[in-house]
């Protein structure tokens, strides 16, 4: 399944900002002049990683450690990958979103949980840290 279009637009909005950031004053004023051309090549990403999961299908995940290990993830596509190793059934979910702070989406579903945990506490940061890096 292919990630939603908003991971893959702050994916790449992250790594255009870490380019930019490389170039030098000269480089910024001829890209900005239109001088320069800047290209970027995709790379295949390393598998990365996820936190161990916190929780069980029997067990209500601990809503502070699951803040904690969301903060840790550096994508959304981590952080719902860590969500989907929980293996919460519908019930846990939505004792974890309630435990979260969250409203549950008009249909819940775990899927339509995770996603809106993943855009709460993980989309909204890393927008937010790619806009203050522009």
């Amino acid at each position: 399944m292919s990630q939603p279009l908003s991971e893959e637009l702050a994916n790449i909005l992250s790594a255009v900002v870490t380019q930019i950031r490389g170039l030098s004053d000269d480089e910024v004023r001829a890209l900005a002049s239109g001088e320069a051309e800047f290209r970027f090549v995709a790379r295949k990403p390393k598998p990365a990683k996820a936190p161990p999961p916190v929780s069980t299908v029997d067990t209500i995940a601990d809503a502070d450690g699951v803040k904690a290990a969301l903060r840790s993830c550096g994508s959304e596509g981590e952080a719902l990958a860590y969500l989907r190793e929980l293996k919460l059934s519908l019930p846990a979910a939505k004792a974890l979103a309630n435990g979260l702070g969250l409203r549950l989406p008009a249909r819940p579903s775990v899927t339509n949980i995770q996603a809106e945990i993943v855009r709460v506490f993980v989309g909204g940061r890393l927008n937010t840290a790619t806009v203050q890096g522009l």
